[in-house]
């Protein structure tokens, strides 16, 4: 019995193993071939992504973006670049100023693409940042721009590059954050702002008028107290003399 069974049975092995390895390396060139795609997508992007506002023209930045949307319909790329275009979109909407029609629209293609990023990576938190950024300037203040806020603290509470974001936000329109969790996170992000930077967050509580928040970060350090009352005045004067400079939100862009 075992000779007349064994035949078939390592026959039909050999099959399966067979079209094991086909799907394998079809797989494998399917993946080659992406990469081959991302690679000019990611560096062309990166390149953009590294230069200064004042470095991008914005017709030559548009024409880029309107040439990477179509590549990337053609495709399933990783969230880095959704992210980076995102990202450039939003950058070329404060070029084009958020408040006029084109600015308008690159909010919502920077939309599309970072909703795609954080499908892919839910715990990016500059993403997380963007989203409510543009949340805000599309005027979706209800429930989306502080859970989108909240994200932002939740994936990473001590990142230093988003705490000038995440203090402007709740202070331009406290009323929209009314879950006592809110206060809680703002109270941490304000200790954490004033242990990375005394100075830029005595700035944002004067860009604000609300000298009287950073009184439980300090406590009965009566030094540190003196230091912020220096630095708050220094800058109530200047935003006084500038008020509508300060007022400006986009300071912040994440």
């Amino acid at each position: 019995i075992m000779s007349i069974t064994s035949g078939p049975v390592r026959r039909a092995s050999c099959a399966v193993i067979t079209v094991l390895c086909l799907l394998i390396a079809v797989a494998s060139v399917a993946i080659w071939r992406q990469n081959l795609a991302i690679m000019p997508i990611q560096e062309q992007a990166s390149a953009y992504v590294k230069r200064a506002p004042s470095q991008l023209p914005k017709t030559d930045l548009a024409n880029f973006l309107q040439q990477q949307e179509v590549q990337l319909t053609v495709g399933n790329f990783p969230a880095s670049v959704y992210s980076n275009q995102g990202y450039l979109w939003l950058r070329l909407a404060l070029l084009q100023d958020v408040d006029t029609s084109d600015g308008q629209q690159s909010l919502e293609k920077a939309l599309h693409n970072i909703k795609q990023a954080l499908a892919k990576r839910p715990a990016s938190t500059f993403d997380w940042a963007r989203l409510g950024f543009i949340l805000e300037k599309t005027g979706a203040k209800a429930s989306a721009l502080p859970n989108a806020w909240r994200m932002s603290i939740m994936t990473a509470p001590y990142e230093p590059e988003l705490l000038t974001w995440r203090l402007e936000t709740y202070l331009r329109d406290p009323d929209n954050f009314r879950s006592p969790e809110d206060a809680t996170l703002f109270q941490q992000q304000l200790k954490n702002s004033w242990q990375y930077s005394p100075w830029r967050t005595a700035r944002i509580l004067a860009k604000f008028q609300q000298p009287d928040l950073i009184k439980p970060v300090l406590g009965d350090d009566k030094k540190a107290a003196a230091d912020f009352a220096k630095s708050y005045a220094h800058f109530a004067r200047l935003f006084t003399r500038f008020r509508s400079t300060a007022a400006s939100p986009d300071s912040s862009a994440p």
